[in-house]
């Protein structure tokens, strides 16, 4: 709670401002989509690319959400998709499934704020096999909602988002093989 009151100091940067739910905010922006997406899907269930939320409860820190765990192959947390390409790569199936990530949410046309690696999990599930899941950045983070209300303006910060991590991804991914160059050269 500590963290997320000096975070909300640094971002208010001295300025009075005071939002609806202070500190909560992004939880809120979160789960709003999170509703308007169910309630938009036919079966009335949550795609497997978005993390389940199950509600809030009382902590002795505060309000905690509740959400579902991903898991990865072994049943324990799934690791973020930057950590994933750190120690394997890039590779080709990573980079497809990202791809397919941001058209699931092109498609749906979900508002995004926040897409980065460490925001998406490397999850499985029997049903869906290895599958990217957003845990966090869903939602208009705009005083004016304009992403929700155009399409358009949606698309085009959904694309800039995911160039953005892709940039991201790849300088990872290099970083990680040029680390294995430099481990190989330091063996001989």
């Amino acid at each position: 709670l500590d963290r997320m009151r000096k975070r909300w100091a640094r971002k208010s940067r001295g300025l009075p401002i005071r939002r609806r739910f202070g500190l909560y905010n992004a939880w809120v922006r979160t789960l709003k989509s999170y509703i308007e997406l169910r309630s938009r899907s036919p079966d009335g269930e949550c795609p497997e690319f978005v993390q389940r939320h199950h509600g809030l409860t009382d902590t002795d820190l505060g309000i905690g959400l509740l959400v579902g765990k991903v898991k990865d192959r072994a049943g324990g947390l799934a690791p973020t998709l930057a950590s994933v390409v750190r120690q394997q790569g890039f590779t080709e199936q990573l980079r497809k499934q990202f791809v397919d990530l941001q058209a699931k949410i092109e498609a749906l046309n979900l508002a995004t704020s926040d897409i980065n690696a460490n925001n998406i999990l490397v999850g499985w599930t029997e049903q869906h096999g290895d599958n990217l899941v957003i845990i966090e950045g869903l939602g208009d983070n705009t005083l004016i909602p304009v992403k929700t209300m155009f399409r358009f303006l949606n698309r085009a910060s959904i694309r800039r988002h995911f160039a953005r991590t892709f940039i991201h991804l790849e300088r990872l991914d290099r970083e990680r093989a040029a680390q294995g160059v430099h481990n190989q050269e330091q063996t001989r």
